[in-house]
């Protein structure tokens, strides 16, 4: 039995990835159409218009797509959504059995609760769809939609001279008492008289004359003369070595739950620090080995979480998201992918065998 869905998504990017998501998923393109203020597209890009693009058209459009009468308020809500600025992904489907698997894309790609929706136009004022009411302005549009801004903090890492100490050298004079023993001469002149009886010789009467004789004593005494000399050099210099530090932090990240109210939460992933100890596990056999360690890999264990629960890739096979991963990876990391690759698709078979509620 043919069935039709439909999708409302609040911008292009959105209603641009449903639709390839659900080519990917085995419809046809010519079953996909994205409607939205500037006309429709079936099987084209999103600037193709294939249908007219004035908002009184659109009610009637929906009533004939879904099989409702032009009043129906149903096709009305989807002609409302058009108008104030959104995109309406509608699937075609021949056989009811593929409705899940395309409604569960249509929700993975960002498709809002119609019924929620409406409930909050009613708030602002909304009665029911207008065809003659003029299509939003943007200023309009970005003033109903909500954003919620998810953040995440990086760590940069840097240096900075501390000062760790210091040594002074101080240079000052001491004295210290010395002592030499020195033998030292002293003359003195002695004068002896001794009584003589001889005849006088002829040199005794030559010195039988007046005369003085003087005899001059000498003596020794110390002279001290000092002398500076250099005994020992100390040299001041500075020794520079290196060492590694790892640097450890715990950082922030914003997570949104989007659930309907009333109904039990939509099943979700662990964040990446509830894995984290299976990847040390793995890096701790796998790498350890090598003498590397974990940070070294935690970017690729890190970038393989991302991409399995990355709604572009949840829903695919390793096979089909390698080549894109390969591609973003290289661009945005150091080190190439074949180096990082058995990481990174660990963490991918981890988190999508791990899906919990």
């Amino acid at each position: 039995m043919a069935i039709t869905l439909v999708g409302i998504f609040d911008d292009a990017m959105q209603a641009r990835q449903a639709s390839e998501a659900l080519t990917q998923q085995g419809i046809e393109e010519r079953m996909v159409r994205t409607t939205s203020a500037e006309g429709s597209s079936s099987g084209e890009s999103m600037g193709a218009q294939s249908g007219g693009g004035q908002s009184g058209e659109h009610r009637g459009f929906f009533a004939k797509l879904l099989g409702l009468g032009e009043d129906n308020e149903e096709s009305g809500h989807y002609a409302e959504a058009v108008r104030r600025g959104g995109y309406v992904v509608t699937v075609h489907l021949e056989d009811e059995g593929d409705a899940d698997r395309v409604s569960e894309v249509l929700e993975n790609a960002g498709a809002v609760d119609v019924q929620e929706r409406v409930q909050a136009w009613k708030s602002g004022g909304y009665q029911g769809y207008d065809a003659s009411a003029e299509p939003y302005s943007q200023e309009q549009s970005e003033r109903d939609r909500q954003t919620l801004k998810v953040m995440q903090e990086e760590m940069k890492i840097g240096k900075r001279a501390v000062e760790g100490g210091a040594v002074r050298v101080r240079r000052y004079t001491t004295e210290q008492p010395v002592s030499e023993e020195l033998s030292l001469r002293e003359e003195r002149v002695i004068v002896e008289r001794r009584p003589v009886d001889r005849p006088a010789t002829e040199r005794d009467l030559a010195a039988f004359k007046e005369g003085t004789l003087e005899v001059a004593e000498t003596h020794e005494e110390p002279v001290v003369a000092k002398q500076a000399r250099v005994v020992e050099e100390v040299v001041i210099d500075k020794d520079v070595s290196e060492h590694t530090e790892t640097v450890r932090d715990t950082l922030r990240r914003t997570e949104v739950d989007v659930e309907s109210a009333g109904t039990q939460p939509t099943p979700r992933t662990r964040d990446f620090a509830a894995y984290e100890p299976e990847f040390r596990t793995h890096h701790d056999a796998a790498f350890a080995p090598r003498g590397s360690p974990y940070d070294r890999w935690a970017p690729a264990y890190r970038y393989g979480y991302d991409m399995a629960t990355d709604p572009r890739y949840r829903d695919r096979e390793w096979a089909a998201v390698e080549t894109d991963g390969r591609r973003d990876w290289e661009q945005r990391h150091r080190g190439t992918w074949e180096e990082f690759k058995d990481a990174i698709r660990y963490a991918w078979d981890t988190v999508r065998g791990r899906r919990y509620a």
